[in-house]
Order: structure tokens, then sequence, then C-alpha cells
């Protein structure tokens, strides 16, 4: 006789069904259990010509007074993807510009601001950002060209922020001040290490302390009153005792803001410099790199004035900020929300319009063909969205507002994801707080394979949307 299922045990079958099925997709994704590697929007599906980008735009704006959120919660992003030279394990675009690439370069993007212009008029940007690659490479004329350009063309509103991307060895006094007449507010220093043997093994352009120390003070005497520093753990060539001294050091540089990236290294990396496997690496030693780390971060920044946030130890990223800055988020001010609005400028630039598109420039576009395809983009659902807000907030912690859900989608988080709650409860891994559903991730690799039940709702597959590493 066949035992009938009862509706608990048929929903204990379908979680360990399940649970073997999260654990496959973990190990072929090398053990990477970085939940952003699971966002199926960074996946393009379709190209775009500029002029195709442009209407997408005016689509979107068209009908949206002044004070509508969607008016005053866009954010501009210019991407400068050239490095003096290349670190060793980075992931994003750049390259090491030929003689007269920069300029023109910097000619491209002021075409590009013309072009663009006509679609946000009446409409002022909440943050500027301009990133890269190494955006401090621009000379004086070059950074004043391309500010005068950005700022005749577009508005930006007077209570954001307005931050400039700078690699400490190609830092400048004169970059400072043309940065402050323009009104910006922030510079941001990627320093990752303090150690010169990690340095030179990581290819980075500087050398030593020096020119660190030497970079914040020059920014905090043109007049800056926010200046972060980056820092990496898990570099190859440092170690818990190497971390330590940097981040030592760094804090006594007195920065205003310091942020701590976890490495996310790809194969050849891991292959070629840290010399472990991708299982290894992401099961064993980073997560016992981060649970010695953490401790000391939390004691010696609170005891050297910083704030920090959420110390988890399943995060790629931690925040410290000096007490009385009251930026929520260090570097841009986005605060971790999900449905920021980004219009993005320059050679693989992102941009999003909420719920609607992300697309990327993949190619430059020439000037008199605005037709021709320089982009690739995704167009994503309804249900994308929703997952892509899951994963920024498990990026971010390891909790959910249930009214930010609902506000944000006009859908309660139990009715979109009833399996996803109904399976996370059987494991114990929810708690149903008033205003937050709160997980409980017992491990680090936890979180990546309880975030794909939320892929598992009706109309979707895991296989079908479950991405690899960033």
């Amino acid at each position: 006789m066949r035992l009938r299922m009862t509706p608990d045990t048929a929903l204990a079958h379908s979680i360990r069904q399940d649970l073997t099925q999260f654990a496959g997709i973990l190990r072929t994704n090398g053990h990477n259990w970085d939940v952003m590697g699971l966002n199926s929007r960074f996946n393009p599906d379709n190209t775009l010509s500029l002029a195709q980008v442009k209407e997408y735009w005016r689509i979107f704006l068209a009908g949206k007074k002044t004070g509508d959120p969607a008016a005053k919660n866009i954010d501009f992003y210019v991407n400068i993807p050239f490095c003096r030279s290349i670190c060793s394990y980075c992931h994003f675009h750049s390259s090491t510009p030929r003689k007269g690439e920069i300029g023109g370069y910097v000619d491209n993007l002021l075409w590009n601001f013309k072009f663009f212009s006509p679609v946000f008029k009446g409409f002022a940007f909440r943050n500027l950002y301009i990133g890269g690659g190494t955006p401090s490479l621009l000379s004086e004329h070059q950074l004043k060209q391309l500010l005068d350009g950005l700022f005749k063309n577009f508005s930006f509103s007077h209570t954001g922020q307005k931050t400039f991307e700078s690699n400490p060895g190609s830092a400048c006094s004169s970059h400072f001040r043309t940065l402050k007449e323009f009104g910006f507010t922030s510079v941001s220093f990627g320093v990752q290490s303090l150690r010169p043997s990690v340095l030179r093994l990581n290819n980075r352009h500087y050398k030593d302390s020096e020119s660190v120390l030497t970079a914040i003070a020059r920014a905090k005497k043109a007049g800056f009153g926010d200046i972060n520093a980056d820092l990496i753990a898990g570099l190859a060539g440092d170690d818990v005792d190497g971390f330590k001294q940097s981040f030592t050091r760094l804090s006594k540089f007195l920065p205003h803001n310091i942020v701590v990236y976890g490495l996310l290294p790809g194969n050849r990396y891991l292959a070629e410099k840290l010399k472990m496997s991708s299982s290894y690496y992401f099961t064993r030693y980073y997560p016992a790199l981060i649970k010695k780390l953490l401790p000391f971060m939390r004691e010696f920044s609170e005891k050297a004035g910083y704030t920090t946030d959420l110390l988890e130890p399943f995060k790629w990223h931690w925040g410290f900020r000096r007490h009385g800055q009251a930026s929520p988020d260090p570097k841009t001010n986005y605060s971790g929300e999900h449905c920021v609005c980004v219009f993005g400028v320059g050679l693989f630039s992102m941009s999003s319009i909420p719920k609607i598109l992300q697309y990327r420039q993949t190619m430059l576009p020439a000037k008199t063909n605005p037709s021709a395809k320089t982009h690739k983009a995704r167009r994503y659902t309804p249900r994308e969205a929703m997952l892509g807000f899951i994963i920024n907030k498990f990026d971010q912690g390891s909790r959910i507002s249930t009214a930010e859900f609902s506000q944000t989608f006009g859908i309660t988080l139990d009715a979109a994801f009833p399996y996803a709650l109904r399976a996370l409860t059987f494991l114990k891994v929810l708690d149903r707080q008033p205003e937050f559903y709160v997980f409980n991730f017992a491990r680090c690799e936890h979180k990546y394979i309880y975030t794909l039940f939320f892929f598992r709702e009706q109309g979707h597959t895991v296989t079908d949307t479950a991405r690899g590493p960033r």
C-alpha cells in the first residue's frame, strides 16, 4: 500500500530535493557564495543603440513631474576605463591608455553629454560619481574640459553627493582644486593595502603608504570633508597580521570613511597568485580569514573613532565611518537601495532604469552614427526585479523590510514568494519580526543556497536563472 504524503512530509521531500540541487549549483560555481552572482539582470540578452537608449529614457521620464521620486532619485555615473597598470585581481574592464587615447575618449564623452542632454532637461540628478578605471589619470586640462561639458549639459541636486575616484599614486592638488570648483563633495581612494610587498605582487602602481598619506592630506587641504579609502582582505601575499597593519595605519591617516572589501578572485588569480583551488578559497581560506579579522576591525575601529555597519561574516564589504559623518553609504549615498536609477556614460558604464531595463555600454559610439549597436541590455520582468531586490538585501545583510518590499512592488513578500518563505520557515532560518523578516544563516554558503529558494517559485527554474560569479 502506498503511504499518503502529508503536506509537511511533501514539503520536506521537496526541500531535500531542492537543497541537493542548490548544493550542486554552488559546486558548479566553484563554491563562490557571493549572492550578487545570482542576479540574472547582469546577463544581457539584447543590444541597443544610443538612439534606442535615449528613447527608453525619454519614455521613462515622460509625464514625470519634478516632485516625483523617480525624477528626484536619478544618479549619474561617468566611467573612465583607463589605468596606468592593471591590478592582478581586478575584474573591471580597463586598459593602459595609448598616446592620445584619453583625450579622444574625453571628446567622445562630451559628444555623449550633448546627445543625451535634451532628454534630461528639467531634471536634476541626485548624485554624481566619476569612477573607473582611474579617473585621476586625466590631465588638469582634460578634467576641466570634462566637468565643464558635464555641468553645461546636466543639472545636479545641491543636496546630493559628487564623488571622484582616485588612485593615491596619481592624485594631485590641482585635481582637488578643480573638483572643488565644480562642487564635488567627496573623493574615494583605492588603497587596497599599505604593504609594499603586497602592492608589488598585485601590480599596484604606487609602492608605499607615503603616497596614501599625501593624497589624503592634499584632499583635506583642498576642503574635502568626505574622504573614503578602500582596503581589500584576502590579497595574495597578505595575511592576518599584514591586513591588521594596513587597517591600523590607514585609520591613523584619518579618512572619513574606510570600506573593506573581501577579495572575489577569478580562476587565473587563484591559480597564479593565491595558488589554491576555488573550493578551498571560498569554503576554508576566506571564511577563516574574515572570522579572524572582523573582531579586530570592530574593536580597533571603535577605539579609533569609527562607527561600523553590520559586521556579519557572510558579506563581502564592510563600512567604517568616522563619528559625525552622516551619509548613509560611504561612497555613493545609495544606502544599499535596490531600485536605484542610474544613468551611466562611458565605455563599460552600467545603467539602470528601475524595474524596466539594465544596460552596459560595450563599444564607443561613432559621433556620426547614434544608431550603431553599442550597448548590451536586458529588459527584466517584475519577477526578476523582485529577485534583484532580494539579492541586493542579502548582499547588504540578512534582513528584508516587508513594508519596503510591498511599497516597491505592490505585493507582499509572502504573496510573491510563498514557497521560499515556507521552506525557510521549515528549515528554521526565517524569523518573522513585526517590520522585518530576519534570516539566520549559520554558514557562509547558506546565504547563497537559501537565496535559490526564491528562484524556485512557479514559472522559474533555478538552472535557467542562477548565474556564475561577477
